[in-house]
């Protein structure tokens, strides 16, 4: 599972570790999953910190090697998951 960070740290630096992340992802080396929630928070992330337009964000975060997981999958757990 990936958070807003890795996304973010991936993005901004592509050589670094995070950036090793997505692109092994990308190239199908590994798989990543994330609760739909980070996606709506890299979202506010990326408009406010790199400038970018909507349409940028969106194109970004749907080229994303991630396997978006809907909030009705976790949500019912997400209690005992927090005790």
């Amino acid at each position: 599972m990936i958070d807003t960070n890795v996304i973010y740290s991936g993005l901004h630096r592509p050589s670094d570790a995070c950036g090793k992340i997505l692109r092994w992802a990308a190239e199908g080396r590994l798989a990543l999953f994330s609760p739909d929630m980070v996606s709506e928070e890299a979202r506010r992330v990326l408009l406010r910190t790199l400038r970018l337009s909507e349409g940028q964000v969106e194109f970004i975060l749907s080229s994303l090697p991630v396997s978006w997981v809907p909030r009705g999958v976790y949500s019912p757990r997400l209690g005992e998951a927090l005790r």
